[in-house]
């Protein structure tokens, strides 16, 4: 596509798609080319080297997202890649590696079991605050 950029705009723009949890390749940042950057590209012109290893965990949790009875560990610095079994009815996991425990049908940082994701995002929403009924008065 023949756009120039200085290595810090492309490591930059790089480091916001790691962040904003990356839909596909690497593409050339210029206002809407749509021009595929490959790794080995970006290795060629400096990009460092933790960056481009973010980037394919990055991917790599995207691609397994999208993978039934395949989850990665919602901790913010784990990497592990949890397998549902076939016969498993519950949505809440306990990582292997890390410890860390959540749904992993709404991400909600802890098992919620009896209350329902829609329940858990309604009260998240409410920020923690459930009305009763006219019952619950004393």
């Amino acid at each position: 596509c023949c756009h120039l950029f200085c290595l810090e705009c492309i490591e930059g723009t790089l480091d916001v798609k790691v962040k904003e949890r990356p839909r596909g390749a690497v593409t050339c940042p210029y206002y809407k080319c749509s021009q595929l950057v490959t790794e080995e590209e970006l290795t060629r012109i400096g990009v460092k080297r933790d960056l481009l290893v973010q980037w394919r965990r990055a991917i790599a949790r995207e691609i397994l997202s999208s993978t039934d009875r395949v989850v990665h560990c919602k901790a913010l610095r784990c990497n592990a890649v949890l397998r549902l079994g076939p016969d498993s009815i519950t949505s809440s996991l306990c990582c292997q590696e890390c410890g860390y425990e959540f749904c992993c049908d709404c991400d909600y940082p802890a098992p919620h079991a009896p209350a329902s994701c829609e329940m858990m995002a309604k009260w998240r929403e409410n920020q923690g605050i459930v009305e009763g009924s006219g019952d619950d008065d004393a």
